[in-house]
């Protein structure tokens, strides 16, 4: 009796797991141009900006939450020769000029997908208080650049978080 209980019990664990991801709510996006995909939650706003360019909204995490995060993830063709130290000098200069008034500027080596690249962030004022970050990396002759914009909320709302969407990005 114990070992049919146990069978049946074993059995229901095993179609729990298997039904549990389709509950979830997650899906797949597949870039129009066929260079990669991502995995995101299904309450995340997707909105495709040009064939090499993709703005995911995340949900506002709370009623007192007035903002919502953007992740915008933009293909462009490298040109031959150029380097990544010299693309993080170009786009640290850019956004230098278009927020004047920037703190707390941070380049760092990252890896987008085992590929080298570089994230850059500062804090600016851009009608609030903003948090912005730039990372890329060149990939099989290709541009990915993944651009974060997150307001800072006073009354303390929990972030959500694109760490996981960016760790599941497959490249083709």
């Amino acid at each position: 009796m114990k070992s049919i209980i146990s069978g049946i019990l074993t059995a229901c664990l095993l179609l729990i797991a298997l039904y549990a991801p389709a509950q979830s709510g997650f899906k797949t996006f597949e870039d129009t141009v066929g260079f990669y995909s991502f995995t995101y939650a299904g309450n995340f706003e997707i909105k495709k900006l040009s064939p090499a360019s993709v703005l995911i909204t995340s949900p506002l995490s709370s009623e007192k939450d007035k903002y919502q995060e953007t992740l915008t993830i933009n293909l462009g063709l490298a040109p031959q020769h150029i380097t990544v130290d010299s693309i993080a000098s170009l786009l640290l200069t850019s956004m230098q000029r278009t927020y004047l008034i920037a703190t707390d500027i941070k380049t760092e080596k990252i890896s987008i997908r085992g590929y080298e690249g570089r994230k850059i962030s500062m804090t600016v004022m851009d009608k609030q208080l903003v948090s912005v970050s730039e990372s890329f990396a060149l990939i099989k002759g290709v541009f990915m650049r993944l651009s974060y914009k997150n307001e800072f909320q006073l009354n303390n709302s929990v972030i959500v978080s694109f760490g996981e969407l960016i760790e599941s990005i497959k490249i083709k």
